[in-house]
């Protein structure tokens, strides 16, 4: 819930995914579907993020309501797979 929003504060975790893994229910078959749709929505969005963040910043161009409503679903998306990853 950082006010700064950037997408390094949100590749960390990204690291600790193996260790996730190893001896709990993510390895499971019927979840394996869910967290490789988790990675793929964070991605989606971290792109989303990334495109208009360096429109913004490199080309000049008035994105940030954009940015802003990406930084939404951003922060909805992490925290989706976050509590997906505790719960399981």
């Amino acid at each position: 819930f950082n006010k700064v929003m950037t997408a390094q504060y949100f590749l960390w975790w990204i690291s600790f995914w193996p260790l996730i893994l190893i001896n709990n229910r993510l390895a499971s078959k019927d979840q394996v579907w869910k967290f490789g749709l988790c990675v793929v929505i964070v991605a989606t969005v971290q792109a989303f993020w990334g495109y208009y963040a360096n429109a913004f910043e490199n080309g000049g161009e008035n994105t940030l309501l954009e940015i802003q409503a990406t930084n939404f679903v951003f922060l909805v998306a992490n925290m989706g797979c976050c509590l997906f990853m505790l719960k399981n």
